[in-house]
């Protein structure tokens, strides 16, 4: 059973009455694939709870949606129970998280210098953009953008931190401190010549410190984003469950209706993000014995590759159809595409591309390789046509005679 529930006095609102419909059809198609999946993985953790972003409108504008799913730690281990929450986007943006930045403030309400800090939340999409368009501010922000951000992880996932003085930049103190030993420089050399040796080493000093001042930023951001990307990959390695003594599980299957269904549970995001999508999808194929879980895995694997890696051009093509005793799905896209040295190596486990999109972009590696972990154990195979710059296609290949595939093999999962 599913049952999701919005406050009773807030359904008169449209915005909620669409969030609440929307929110019912993605999570319902998503549990009825990835629940059993979901409270192992939940199960795992020290605090038994996962975090999921979601953008969202209100009256006012765009709005940041969170939600929390956990399991229940009074039942089974066994039973496969998800409770969750999603949190007001109104209450975040108008009491939490202005609440928050005012305790921030006060904790640390000056540097050395005596000069008093800003703080301000908003999309870490946003960061890089000449746009900022912030969920909360602390007083004293006014304008501008932050000398130091930082992204949330977990349950802000999506979200930046910025930090800034008020009225002033860390230029412009350096630019103040410059101009003041300047002066006293010149101060220095009219009352006494033989003050000159002096009062250069002084002047040395200063420079320096300016300079370190200057750099105080990047340093900052430095120090913050390599440690939090190491954390982030190994967290990302363990959730992937690359040791499990999970088993395949085949049987009768109309393949067409799951890819069908695969498709349906991440058309949403497939169309938030602005992607053209064409299907082909021959339903006259007969059943297949595979594991569900795992081909609706490779599919998605395949599917969230041409939504990251397509930057400019956003097309998204599935085709499933029969051909010479096998079942043949094609997921194609118009994105960057792969170099020809790479291809023979992108199903090997952690191998990521040099193309300065797949290291900007979050994952691991790990995607190709157990989409060709599980085609293998079906008995099939999977092959890519690319061209950089143009896009790629992954032709994944089923026997239809699986049936000789009797004995289950073991799977590391993921996604």
């Amino acid at each position: 059973g599913f049952v999701i529930r919005s406050q009773p006095q807030q359904m008169s609102d449209e915005y909620v009455r669409k969030e609440h419909d929307r929110m019912a059809e993605s999570f319902r198609g998503w549990f009825s694939m990835e629940a059993k999946s979901l409270v192992e993985r939940i199960q795992k953790k020290t605090r038994p709870i996962e975090f999921y972003p979601d953008q969202t409108r209100r009256s006012d504008g765009p709005a940041y949606l969170a939600t929390a799913a956990f399991v229940l730690p009074q039942l089974s281990r066994d039973r496969v129970v998800l409770g969750g929450v999603s949190f007001d986007p109104c209450y975040l943006k108008q009491t939490f998280f202005p609440e928050m930045l005012a305790e921030i403030v006060n904790e640390k309400l000056s540097d050395k210098s005596g000069n008093q800090i800003a703080v301000m939340i908003y999309p870490a999409e946003y960061e890089g953009r000449g746009e900022m368009k912030p969920i909360a501010v602390s007083s004293g922000w006014g304008e501008g953008k932050p000398e130091v951000a930082r992204k949330f992880d977990a349950v802000f996932e999506g979200l930046a931190l910025g930090v800034k003085f008020q009225g002033t930049s860390v230029q412009q103190l350096g630019e103040s401190w410059m101009h003041r030993s300047f002066l006293t420089l010149g101060i220095l050399s009219l009352l006494i010549i033989g003050g000159l040796v002096l009062t250069k080493h002084v002047v040395s000093k200063e420079m320096a410190l300016a300079k370190l001042k200057s750099d105080f930023v990047s340093n900052v951001s430095h120090e913050l984003r390599t440690p939090l990307a190491l954390i982030r990959l190994y967290a990302e390695t363990l959730e992937l469950g690359r040791i499990t003594t999970k088993e395949y599980e085949f049987r009768e299957t109309d393949i067409a209706d799951l890819v069908r269904n695969t498709l349906d549970s991440y058309r949403y995001q497939i169309e938030q993000q602005g992607f053209a999508l064409q299907e082909s999808i021959d339903s006259s194929l007969p059943a297949v014995r595979v594991d569900r879980e795992a081909i609706a895995r490779a599919v998605v694997n395949l599917v969230n590759n041409a939504l990251k890696y397509s930057a400019e051009e956003k097309f998204l093509g599935v085709k499933l159809y029969r051909d010479n005793g096998a079942v043949k799905l094609e997921v194609e896209d118009h994105g960057i595409g792969i170099a020809r040295r790479d291809l023979s190596k992108i199903f090997e486990k952690f191998y990521r591309t040099g193309d300065p999109l797949v290291h900007n972009t979050k994952g691991s590696g790990l995607g190709l390789s157990l989409v060709r972990h599980i085609t293998e154990a079906h008995g099939g195979d999977i092959a890519v046509e690319s061209t950089p710059g143009k896009g790629s296609r992954f032709i994944l290949s089923l026997p239809l005679a699986t049936a000789a595939v009797s004995k289950p093999r073991a799977v590391a999962t993921g996604s």
